[in-house]
Parts: structure tokens; C-alpha cells; sequence
């Protein structure tokens, strides 16, 4: 009988753990964090997600120093809407969806609805 509880334990132990890993594999959570462009023409510029879906971009570069606002939501794990102010004109806001290419802990490859790609690192 204590063979069996062990062997319970274990699986519901494994399970818990497989479980908990595969959340955590999820885009909606990746993402969260601050990201910078690997793209030397975009130095300076940091992009900010919350758990919130709040999206925070600042531009920091060339005796430019700018902050935009927005929030962001995942209409699935590969599509994101990001709705942005605009930076002169606050009470403007322009929508765009996004595509996921690729999301790991390391590495972010977003597609603009222009079909370019722009690939991510985290801040430091």
C-alpha cells in the first residue's frame, strides 16, 4: 500500500511539475518583460509588456527621448492587437495586429502587418 501512495505521489508530483512548465511555455507569458531590438538601426528603443497588456515603448537615441503608450492582446498564441497613442496627439490611437514568428526566454521575432520581421532580446 505504501508501493501505491508513493507511486501516486510521484505521478501527481510529475504531473504538477509538466504542468506548471508548459504554462510558462505559453507567448502570453514570455512575453511579458522588457525587450530590446537586435538591429543596430533600432538601438535605443526598449519595448516594455505587462501582465497587464499594457505596452510601453521608449526611444532613447540620437537627443531623442520619447515614451508610447499602448496596450496589447493576444487574439491567439501567434496573433498579437496592439493599440497605440499617438505620441503628438494622446487622444489618437491606431490598432495593428502582429504575428508571433517565433517566442523563447531568449530570443522574440515579431512580423508587422508590413510583413517585416524584427527580432528581439531581452533588456538587461
Amino acid at each position: 500500500m505504501k508501493a501505491i501512495a508513493a507511486l501516486l505521489m510521484m505521478v501527481v508530483a510529475s504531473a504538477f511539475v509538466t504542468g506548471t512548465s508548459q504554462a510558462a511555455d505559453k507567448p502570453q507569458d514570455l512575453i511579458v518583460g522588457k525587450w530590446v531590438p537586435t538591429n543596430e538601426k533600432n538601438k535605443g528603443m526598449t519595448f516594455e509588456f505587462t501582465k497587464a497588456g499594457d505596452l510601453k515603448i521608449s526611444v532613447k537615441a540620437e537627443g531623442l527621448n520619447l515614451d508610447i503608450s499602448g496596450k496589447y492582446k493576444f487574439l491567439d498564441d501567434k496573433t498579437i492587437e496592439l493599440t497605440m497613442e499617438n505620441p503628438l496627439k494622446k487622444e489618437e490611437k491606431k490598432s495593428d495586429k502582429i504575428t508571433v514568428k517565433s517566442i523563447v526566454a531568449d530570443k522574440l521575432v515579431l512580423v508587422g502587418p508590413d510583413g517585416k520581421e524584427e527580432e528581439f532580446k531581452p533588456a538587461k
